[in-house]
C-alpha cells in the first residue's frame, strides 16, 4: 500500500484488517460519526458522550473472545465485532459472543456485528438471526465491502470535516488493496436465494429498539 496509515499489531489477516477498522473509528474524535457508522450497518444506537467510549481488540472474557468491542462506560452501548477472511459463519463462536453480551448488567443496547467476505449474508447466518429473533441483542451481517461502502458514505456526509474524509479516504483505500485483493472475484452462488433469505428475515423480524444494562467495558485503549 503506498501511504499505508495503519500500523499492523495483529498476525492474521482478519484481526489487522478489524484493528485498521477500530484505528479509524478511533480516530475520528466523533460520535455523531460513530453513530452514522451503525447506522449505515443497520444498528440504531445511542453512543453518549465521546470520552466515555471505548475501543478494544481481543477482550477475552469466558468463551468469548471477540475481534473488537467497542462500547460506553456509561453503559449506553456494547458492541462486539466477530470478523472474518474468506466466507462463512461459525454458530457456535457467534453464541458464545451473546451470552457474554447478556452478562452485562446495565442499561445499554447490546449488539453483535458479523464480518465476513460472503457478498450477502450466509444461510447459517441467516438461520441464527431468525433462532435469535426475539432477543434483545441485535445481531447484524456486514461483508467487507459493504464495511467500506459504509465508510465512504460516511466520509460523503463529513462536509468540513477534513480530518474525518481524510481518514475514511485511507480506510476505504486499506479495503481495497489490503482486504480485497484476497479474492478474485467475490461468491456469488445461490446470491439470489440468500437475498430472498434475508428479505424474508427483514419481515419476519421487525428491526426494534432494547434498552437494558451493560457493565463498562474496562479502560480506554488510544489507538493511533
Amino acid at each position: 500500500m503506498s501511504f499505508n496509515i495503519f500500523t499492523r499489531v495483529y498476525r492474521t489477516e482478519e484481526n489487522y484488517w478489524t484493528e485498521a477498522l477500530l484505528k479509524f473509528l478511533a480516530n475520528t474524535n466523533s460520535s455523531a460519526a460513530l453513530a452514522r457508522f451503525f447506522r449505515k450497518l443497520g444498528l440504531l444506537l445511542r453512543v453518549g458522550d465521546w470520552k466515555d467510549i471505548t475501543f478494544e481488540m481481543q477482550l477475552s472474557k469466558g468463551d468469548s473472545v471477540p475481534d473488537a468491542t467497542i462500547g460506553n462506560r456509561n453503559t449506553e452501548f456494547m458492541v462486539h465485532i466477530e470478523s472474518k477472511k474468506g466466507l462463512g459463519f461459525n454458530a457456535r463462536q457467534a453464541e458464545n459472543h451473546l451470552l457474554d453480551l447478556r452478562g452485562y448488567a446495565g442499561r445499554g443496547t447490546k449488539a453483535l456485528i458479523v464480518i465476513t467476505d460472503d457478498a450477502v449474508a450466509p444461510p447459517r447466518f441467516l438461520d441464527f438471526a431468525r433462532e435469535h429473533a426475539h432477543s434483545k441483542i441485535q445481531t447484524v451481517f456486514a461483508s467487507w465491502h459493504s464495511i467500506q461502502r459504509s465508510v465512504e458514505a460516511l466520509a460523503a456526509t463529513a462536509k468540513g470535516d477534513k480530518v474525518l474524509r481524510f481518514l475514511a479516504s485511507r480506510y476505504s483505500l486499506f479495503i481495497k488493496e489490503e482486504v480485497m485483493p484476497e479474492r478474485t472475484e467475490w461468491d456469488t452462488s445461490h446470491i439470489s436465494e440468500r437475498c430472498q433469505d434475508a428479505a424474508r428475515l427483514r419481515r419476519e423480524v421487525p428491526v426494534a429498539r432494547f434498552q437494558f444494562p451493560v457493565e463498562g467495558v474496562g479502560k480506554r485503549q488510544t489507538l493511533y
